[in-house]
């Protein structure tokens, strides 16, 4: 037999090396295997070459020279490839026409793999360290007896898989594989990379990590068709990328669109970077998945960040953008969320919401979780969460000590613009969670929102510190039941009662006198006896509708911290900077706990026009 490869010579020095060791060949062969034809065996083959290059130690490589005009398919019989267990390199751009991506051009390929009559259901398997798969189509891996089967399938460490189509035809323009396009059973393997290097797959799952950390899906377009403006994912694909109880993996610069869900993540310390997830490749045409991110029981996980390239754009998806569950009793913890567009554009000004195919899919659901972290106060955290089918933001009774911070919810980052979510921009029926943190730098603007500002359906020690809340069409803060609580002290002496944030009274305003120097409001509160109480006084142009609230500017001044005496009873004057001649003045109040800890934030209080 003559086996097809060309020995390169590598030169390599020796000297001084006999007295330091037994005596060691000074040249070292590094072997080239040509595939010659599109034979499932013999000579010649793909088969073949990977036979030979396994049983040379070493790193070698597999180059095409099919004669012809391709492309040219290697149609696999019943017996799968043998699986490559010794570093290799298989290069379809050996091949005569083939070209790989550029920014703004596909790939043109010319070696397609069909394992579509494979028992085994494994297109190729890397089961080895350190090598490169490049320029290849890989489809078909089949479905045999209700399990599902792989395009490419690696077990092994620092693999790279580049500039390939994987589940698709040759042209990137049909879906091909009803399996997984790439699975990843270890370390530091990389799939994807730069424009130039980028895959495309497609699949019932597009790309699934199984186990092992570090790996990097990077640059990709999953779900799409190669020029990533449409999808094919409908009615095939479940999950574009699926991190299953792996840990410290990286999702990054994808295009991610048209599956089940876009990014489905269980495990632990996982970062989703730069990624758009239910849009076009331009950012600006929804290809919805169903969900954009699933966080599934995973903790401690990053989604975006606060450089200006690490924010993912979750738009266009049919449900929710980002949704944080429970796995069986594990529930997703210390997760955090910044520096996304979410419900719009990759402008961050332009409409494009989750949750149209529901009709009230969330920007951001927390349905099962704790510790999670919305937004933040570094430069670049904030979330915009705009536009959205349904609230902005939903933490229900099963999430506690959520913090949502610094973010723009229902406007642009500017905070100018009417992005409004159609339901309300935060809804919150857990307790302990944070909205807003009391400082200019964790001060979110909620505004447009179709309903609340906030609204608390339940749960207590929610504070609200510190926001820009306006033009909402509902209140700015609304404690359940719907509508405003009036805090009568003869209704309700002492503030007993008890329901959302404990129902917590808002001050009463008397007065709010202008001078040339500054403004003087008067106040009084009813409410918990001996109870320190946050006092926080608003600005606003004019008065809400309802004639409580809201508070679009957080005032020079305008917080005051009292305590109540033994009836339940406080009242005050504050000194606010000069204000403009017209506008309102409102308030909250929220109960400090003994160790200071801010609680139950009230509505706001009725507005009070300033006067001279």
């Amino acid at each position: 037999m003559v086996a097809l490869w060309r020995a390169t010579i590598v030169a390599s020095s020796v000297a001084g090396a006999a007295a330091l060791a037994p005596a060691a060949p000074a040249f070292a062969a590094v072997r080239t295997y040509i595939v010659i034809n599109t034979d499932d065996a013999g000579i010649g083959t793909l088969r073949d070459a990977i036979t030979q290059a396994n049983a040379t130690k070493g790193k070698d490589e597999i180059v095409f020279r099919i004669p012809g005009a391709g492309p040219h398919v290697i149609a696999l019989g019943r017996a799968k490839l043998p699986a490559i267990t010794d570093p290799v390199t298989i290069d379809g751009y050996t091949q005569s026409g083939a070209v790989p991506p550029s920014a703004i051009a596909p790939a043109t390929l010319q070696v397609e793999i069909d394992a579509s009559n494979v028992a085994g259901g494994v297109g190729l398997e890397v089961r080895t360290d350190d090598s490169l798969i490049t320029g290849l189509v890989v489809n078909g891996a089949p479905s045999a007896g209700g399990a599902l089967h792989t395009d490419i399938q690696i077990t092994g460490h620092r693999n790279r898989i580049t500039a390939s189509h994987i589940g698709t035809d040759v042209p990137g323009s049909t879906p091909v594989t009803a399996g997984y396009g790439v699975q990843i059973d270890g370390n530091d393997n990389v799939i994807g990379g730069s424009p130039t290097t980028r895959n495309l797959i497609s699949g019932y799952y597009g790309v699934r990590v199984t186990a092992g950390s570090r790996n990097l899906i990077t640059g990709n377009r999953i779900g799409t068709d190669a020029a990533g403006s449409g999808g094919l994912g409908a009615g095939v694909a479940v999950r574009c990328v699926s991190i299953e109880e792996a840990d410290t993996n990286t999702v990054s610069d994808n295009l991610i669109s048209d599956c089940g869900t876009g990014v489905y993540v269980s495990g632990d310390q996982n970062t989703l970077r730069g990624n758009l997830i239910g849009t076009d490749a331009t950012g600006t045409k929804a290809i919805g998945n169903g969900e954009g991110i699933w966080v599934h029981g995973g903790d401690g996980n990053q989604i975006g960040g606060t450089e200006s390239s690490d924010g993912n754009t979750v738009s266009g998806n049919d449900w929710f953008g980002i949704e944080l569950s429970r796995n069986n009793l594990d529930p997703a913890d210390a997760n955090v969320i910044q520096g996304n567009k979410i419900g719009v554009d990759v402008s961050g000004a332009v409409a494009m919401p989750n949750g149209r195919a529901i009709g009230s899919g969330k920007g951001i659901a927390v349905f099962v979780g704790n510790d999670n972290v919305i937004g933040g106060t570094e430069p670049g955290a904030a979330n915009v969460i705009s536009a959205n089918a349904g609230d902005g933001i939903d933490i229900p009774s099963t999430s506690s000590r959520t913090r949502v911070l610094g973010n723009r919810i229902g406007t642009d980052l500017t905070g100018t613009a009417n992005l409004g979510n159609t339901e309300s921009g935060i809804e919150i029926g857990g307790s302990g969670n944070q909205v807003g943190d009391g400082s200019a730098a964790g001060l979110n603007v909620i505004s447009h929102n179709g309903h609340d500002g906030v609204e608390i359906t339940g749960g207590t020690r929610n504070s609200i510190l510190v926001n820009s809340i306006l033009r909402n069409g509902g209140l700015g803060i609304d404690l359940a039941p719907d509508g405003r609580n009036t805090d009568n002290p003869v209704l309700d002496p002492r503030d007993a009662d008890a329901g959302a944030n404990d129902l917590q009274n808002a001050p009463s305003l008397t007065s709010a006198v202008r001078t040339p120097t500054a403004t003087t409001v008067t106040w009084t509160l009813d409410s918990l006896p001996r109870t320190q109480m946050r006092i926080e006084f608003y600005w606003s142009s004019a008065c809400d509708p309802t004639g409580f609230g809201e508070g679009l500017l957080f005032l020079p001044g305008g917080l005051t911290t009292v305590t109540t005496g033994a009836a339940g009873h406080a009242d005050g004057a504050v000194q606010l900077a000069a204000l403009p001649p017209s506008g309102v003045i409102t308030a909250t109040a929220t109960p400090l706990a003994t160790d200071g800890t801010p609680t139950s934030t009230s509505e706001f209080s009725e507005c009070m026009a300033i006067r001279g």
